[in-house]
This record gives C-alpha cells, structure tokens and sequence, in this order.
C-alpha cells in the first residue's frame, strides 16, 4: 500500500475519533448542574456572571441572584419631572400687575406686569374660539373653549417650558399631558373656569405664545334678565351654563315687551376625543305673540360648559326685556364620553327599536361615520329577540314599535365607552297599547287623532283646548278634572 494511501487513512481515522471526542464532551457538560457549589465566577462571553450559589457555564444568564445586578450608567428618573427653580430652571422677571391700563388683569398672568411681556391683546366675550389640545394618555383631545380672551407673549432668554409648568402648578392648576413644544393647564375658581396653552414654534428660540381664557357660569337657580342696553353692538348678550353630571337642565324663558316681540337664544359646544366627535348646536325663537313663557327641555344636556347667546330683534321687534333661568328639574345616569365606542341592549320590545341622538346634539362623528340630530339608528336583532346597538358614546333616545302599529320611548339613556347598556321596556308599554287596539280597533285603518288646539298660560295654572278626531264618532267626553303635569 503507497505511503500516502496510509497517511490518508490514519488522517480520517483521527478525525472520526475526534469527532467522538467532541460529542462525547458535550453531553458531560449537559449532565453537569449549572449551579455547581462554587463560590467563584466563571468568566465567558457575556463576562463574569455573579456567583451567588454557583457558577454559570460561560454565555448563560442568571435570573435570580443574592444581590442585584449593578446598573451603572442608568440615570434614575426625576421624582418631579418639573425641577426645582434656580437649579433646574431660572425663574423670570416679574412685576405688579398696575399697569394693565384699561385692559382687565387675566388670572393666569405668569410675569405679572404687562410691560415685561413682549406682547399682549384682549378680545371680550364672543362666539369666537380657541382650538385647545392635550393628550389624554395616547389620546388626542381637541375642545372649543370660547370665553373671554387675552393673548400673552413672553420672550426671555431664560424662558423654558418647565418655568410654565412650575408657575401653572404654583396657581394650583390642572396640568394636562401634552407634546414637548405646548402646555395645557386649566384654574377653577368658584364660578369660574380659566384655560390656558402656551405654544413654542421653536424649542431652541425662547419665545412662546400664551392664550389664556375665562369663562364664568351662570349659577343654576339664577335668573338673568337682559334689556337692549345689555347687548352688544351686534344685539347679542354671551354667558355660559354648566351642570353636574347628574343633572337634567331646563331652561324657563320670559318674553317682556309688545306681541311683536322676538329673540333667538342658541348654544354651542364642540369636543374630540382621537376619533370621537361631539357637537352642540341650538337654536329656539321666542315669540311673545304665541307664548310669553317658554320651559325648555330640549337644550344640550352636558356637564362641559356651555356657551350660550341671546339675540334681540331689532325695530319693532325688541323686546323689553328678555329673562332666563337655568335650573335642575330632574336626574340623569352620568355617561362616560370616551373615544372608544359603547353597546345598547334594548330588551323587551315586540318588534325592532331605533335610536336618535339626544336632543340639540347636531353632529356626532366616529371616524368617517356622522350621526345627525333626525336620524334614526338601526341596531340588529340577537338571538332572543333584542336590538343591540353599537354607538359612541353618549346619550339617546329609545323609539321602540309596540302591539298596533304604536310606539314608545325613553329619553337620554347613557352608553359609556366601552361599556354595555341595557334597557328593559316595562310590560305597560305594551299592556297600554295592547288595551288601545282592543277599544279604539286597526290602528292602521282607524285615521283619528287627539290634537292640542290652543294653550293659555295663566301663571301658576295654565287652559289646554284639546280636538279629539275620531272616524268611528264615538262619544269620549273628557272631564274637566285636576290634574298635576
């Protein structure tokens, strides 16, 4: 056999052995306890591991250790993200604030004196807005804050975003999650409710823009009473309400002044959440020809402030005097008006139900879905005959059909978001209608109807003509009795 042919047999011979070697090692190391009595470190790819109990193999980790690992080089997180003044950040320049001239003196005023601000404006009350932002958690939330407002701008080398965020703590203000480049805070005080936003365009240049606006509320129970001499240049008179979370509002209106008499009163309020949506829109004539004492039970019923305007006629259509007062005239469950959607269960309807929004509600959107104030809104029926719904969030209307071609309702049922809602309709609904079919026949082809004619209102009593239409003329009297509406 040639030299080389045995060379080449005993070179596969040694690498086949080795190659026992080598799997013959690795499943001792597999046997042996990682954590071995050893008191030393083993040194390996990731280092020396602690010894605690026992030693690592080298490139292993250990999860659980005598001692925590050394974390050098870590930064522990601020216990107040703010700072403190004159280490962290340099407090401005202040001075009394005397010298405001006949502009009125904001209550959020971080410099104080009107001379140390590079700029400032006032504008009063109007249906005029500002868009302000925060961020609820990753929420985007946008709001029309109308109100009374002054325009500030601070421009100061020493002017940082944290110099705002201690002056809005030190007021006592909410402050609210926001981008680096705009702070949001907001002061109540009694009645009173003031926002402010202060914006930089640019971090680097210590400049920011700050809007503070005031919106004081009409206190529930009170009445204002508004002549010609109260409106401004465009006969309009501004002032917000603002309602508990529990509250239902109705508005009492009186009409002083000629039959020719007229005034609009309205509302608006306008809030996003992300995708969510919400806006406010209302609008009533009072006219003293055809009544000279309203109650309102159609106006927005919100918790948020509401921004509200009266405006008079003009020539002979002013009115003396115009008088309103807000007040609680019964309770509603608090809704939960997030930016995720809610579910409505209605239970016990015979047939299908809808829903509407609730009243003076104009717009409701949801991502590229807009609900309007006459729109009814189809659920689907479940398995056990029910009608559920999914809707953002807020208040609606129930409009269920009901034995004879009938309907009933109920008014400003709550869907909070995320959350489930279900409404059961009492048997008298259906035991009502049930007992008008057996006595007055087909709904469908009976055509009669009862009509209020004519209403005369007296003060505490009031006189109702009421025209009852009935094809079959059969005779229903009604009688003059006391009643209690």
């Amino acid at each position: 056999m040639p030299v080389r042919r045995i060379i080449s047999f005993i070179l596969i011979f040694t690498f086949i052995l080795s190659l026992f070697a080598g799997c013959s090692l690795k499943r001792k190391e597999k046997k042996e306890d990682p954590l071995s009595e050893t008191s030393q470190g083993q040194s390996g790819p990731g280092g020396t591991q602690p010894g605690g109990t026992g030693t690592l193999p080298a490139g292993h980790l250990l999860l659980s250790a005598a001692e925590p690992p050394n974390l050098d080089g870590f930064l522990e997180a601020a216990k107040d993200p703010i700072g403190t003044p004159g280490k962290d950040f340099q407090l401005l320049e202040t001075g009394d604030p005397d010298d405001w001239g006949n502009m009125p003196v904001p209550l959020i005023n971080p410099l104080g004196s009107r001379s140390l601000y590079y700029d400032t404006d006032h504008e009063p009350l109007n249906d005029s807005f500002v868009e302000m932002k925060w961020l609820d958690g990753v929420t985007e939330v946008t709001q029309h804050i109308y109100g009374e407002r002054w325009e500030l701008v601070i421009e100061d080398e020493n002017l940082t975003t944290n110099y705002i965020r201690w002056y809005a703590k030190e007021i006592g203000a909410t402050l609210y999650g926001n981008t680096d480049d705009r702070i949001t805070f907001r002061l109540e005080k009694d009645n009173q409710v003031w926002w402010a936003t202060a914006i930089w365009d640019d971090l680097e240049y210590p400049e920011a823009d700050i809007t503070v606006v005031k919106q004081e509320a009409v206190q529930p129970g009170k009445t204002l009473t508004l002549k010609p001499s109260d409106m401004n240049d465009d006969n309009r008179y501004y002032f917000f309400t603002k309602a508990g979370k529990e509250d239902f509002i109705t508005a009492f209106i009186e009409i002083a002044g000629t039959d020719a008499a007229e005034a609009t009163i309205e509302a608006f309020q306008r809030k996003r959440i992300g995708s969510y949506e919400r806006i406010f829109e209302y609008r009533k004539g009072i006219e003293a020809g055809v009544c000279r004492r309203y109650a309102l039970n159609d106006i927005p019923q919100t918790d948020e402030m509401l921004l509200w305007c009266v405006t008079f006629d003009t020539d002979h259509h002013t009115p003396e005097s115009v008088s309103i007062r807000l007040e609680k005239t019964g309770s509603i469950i608090p809704a939960d008006i997030g930016g995720q959607p809610g579910s409505l269960r209605v239970i016990g309807a015979p047939g299908s139900a809808t829903v509407t929004l609730q009243s003076a509600l104009g717009e409701l959107r949801y991502y590229s879905k807009t609900y309007h104030t006459d729109d009814e809104i189809s659920g689907i029926i479940d398995s056990e005959g029910n009608t559920v719904f999914q809707l953002p969030a807020g208040y609606y209307n129930i409009k269920a059909a009901l034995p004879g071609g009938g309907a009933g309702g109920i008014r400003m049922v709550p869907v909070s978001s995320g959350e489930l809602t279900e409404v059961v309709l009492p048997e008298e609904f259906k035991s009502t209608y049930a007992s008008f079919e057996s006595i007055f026949g087909d709904f469908e082809t009976n055509q009669g109807s009862i009509t209020i004619h004519d209403n005369v209102d007296k003060g505490d009593t009031a006189e109702v003509s009421i025209l009852i239409n009935d094809p079959f003329k059969r005779d229903v009297f009604p009688e003059k009795k006391k009643y209690s509406i």
